[in-house]
C-alpha cells in the first residue's frame, strides 16, 4: 500500500530564517588558513587575556583543518571582527548517522563603527544559511552560553536547553571495594578495541556522537592535552573505558564508553578512576553524563552526585535537514565533557 501524501507528514524543523539585512562594512566569507593568527588573538581578547598553547590551535585547526566548518566577519579592511567555528562529527540517531556540526570558540569582538550592529546575529545565521545550501550537515548541537542562546532561541531554531547532568565526587571519600576477578585493568587507548566496544556498545545510545577509532584517534590520542585513559577487559574484550583530565585539583571523567553488560565492569573503573585521582594529587573529581540511566544509577551509588555549583549550561540542538526533530534528538543524546570543548 502506498502513502502518496507521506511527504506531507515529514517533519521540517529547519530554521526559518528571516531575511539578512546587510551591515554596512561588513562581510561574511569562509574561513582561510590566513585567518588563524587573528582567530588566536581575537580569542585571547573576547575572554579576558585567555591563552590557550599554540599546540591546542594547531591541532584543532592546523593539520585537521578538515575537521573545521567555519565563518569571519570582517570589516573594509578585511580585520577580523566575529569568528563562528564548528567542529565537524557524526551524530548517530536511531541506528542513522547524520553528519554533525558542534560550534566552539564562538566570538565577537569590540570595533569602532560596529559596536551597535548585530554582526554575531548576522555571523550565525550565514553560518547556517551557507550550511543549508552548500553542504551536507545535517545537525548542529552545542552548550551556548546564556547570549548566543537567546539568540538561537529567538532566530536560529534552537531547541530548548536540556540540563546537562553535572556530577562530583570527593577523591577524599570512601573507595568502594570492588572484587577485580574476572576482570583486568589497563591504562592506554587501543583504537581498535575501542571501536570494537563501541559498536558494541552503540545500540545503548539512541542518539550519540559516534566514537569510532577516527574520533577517537583525533579527539584524544592526537590531542595535546595530556589524557589519561583507564579501560577495563576480560579476556581480550574490552568492557569498559574512560578518559580522564587532571585540571588543577580535580580529575574530569572527560568520555567513557561501556557496553551496560556486567556491573562490576563500571564499578571497577569508577574504583580506578578514583584511584587515579588520589595517586594524581586531586581533590575533586567532575562527570557529564546525560542518556545512561544505568551507570548513573552505578556511579550514584559509588559516591558520586549532583554537583551544587554546575555549568550554567544546556545542550541544544538545531536541524538542517527535513525528518528531524531538534528538542527529541537533545533529550535523548549521550553527552560526557568530551561532547563539548569544555575538556
Amino acid at each position: 500500500m502506498s502513502f502518496p501524501y507521506i511527504d506531507a507528514m515529514v517533519i521540517d524543523a529547519r530554521p526559518k530564517l528571516p531575511p539578512l539585512e546587510p551591515i554596512e562594512g561588513v562581510s561574511f566569507r569562509l574561513v582561510n588558513e590566513e585567518d588563524w593568527p587573528a582567530i588566536e588573538a581575537g580569542f585571547s581578547e573576547a575572554f579576558n587575556g585567555a591563552q590557550r598553547p599554540r599546540s591546542e590551535w594547531l591541532w584543532k585547526y592546523g593539520a585537521n583543518h578538515e575537521r573545521v566548518f567555519a565563518l569571519v566577519a570582517v570589516d573594509r579592511q578585511s580585520e577580523l571582527i566575529a569568528y563562528y567555528g564548528s567542529l565537524i562529527g557524526h551524530l548517530q540517531v536511531d541506528g542513522q548517522e547524520h553528519k554533525s556540526l558542534q560550534p566552539c570558540d564562538v566570538f565577537r569582538l569590540k570595533r569602532e563603527g560596529t559596536s551597535t550592529a548585530m554582526v554575531f546575529s548576522a555571523l550565525v545565521q550565514e553560518t547556517i544559511l551557507h550550511a543549508l545550501q552548500h553542504e551536507d550537515f545535517a545537525i548542529g548541537f552545542g552548550f551556548p552560553g546564556a547570549r548566543h542562546l537567546q539568540i538561537g532561541l529567538k532566530r536560529l531554531g534552537y531547541s530548548d536547553p536540556v540540563d546537562v547532568i553535572q556530577l562530583v565526587r570527593a577523591a577524599s571519600a570512601g573507595i568502594p571495594r570492588v572484587l577485580r576477578w574476572p576482570y583486568r585493568v589497563d591504562d592506554h587507548a587501543d583504537l581498535a578495541s575501542i571501536e570494537s566496544l563501541w559498536q558494541r556498545s552503540s545500540h545503548r545510545y539512541p542518539v550519540a556522537q559516534v566514537r569510532d577509532s577516527a574520533y577517537l584517534d583525533y579527539r584524544y590520542v592526537k590531542n595535546p592535552i595530556n589524557y589519561i585513559y583507564r579501560s577495563v577487559s576480560r579476556g581480550k574484550r574490552l568492557h569498559a573505558w574512560t578518559v580522564l583530565r587532571k585540571v588543577d585539583n580535580q580529575i574530569k571523567v572527560v568520555d567513557l564508553v561501556w557496553d551496560g553488560r556486567d556491573s562490576r565492569a563500571l564499578r571497577l573503573l569508577n574504583l580506578e578512576i578514583i584511584r587515579c585521582a588520589v595517586e594524581a594529587g586531586a581533590t575533586t573529581l567532575e562527570m557529564w553524563l546525560n542518556g545512561d540511566e544505568k551507570a548513573l544509577r552505578i556511579f550514584a551509588a559509588g559516591g558520586w552526585g549532583p554537583n551544587p555549583n554546575p555549568l550554567p549550561l544546556g545542550l541544544t540542538v538545531a536541524v538542517l535537514k527535513p525528518g528531524l526533530e531538534p528538542h527529541a534528538i537533545a533529550k535523548r543524546m549521550y553527552v560526557t565533557l568530551g561532547d563539548s570543548d569544555l575538556a
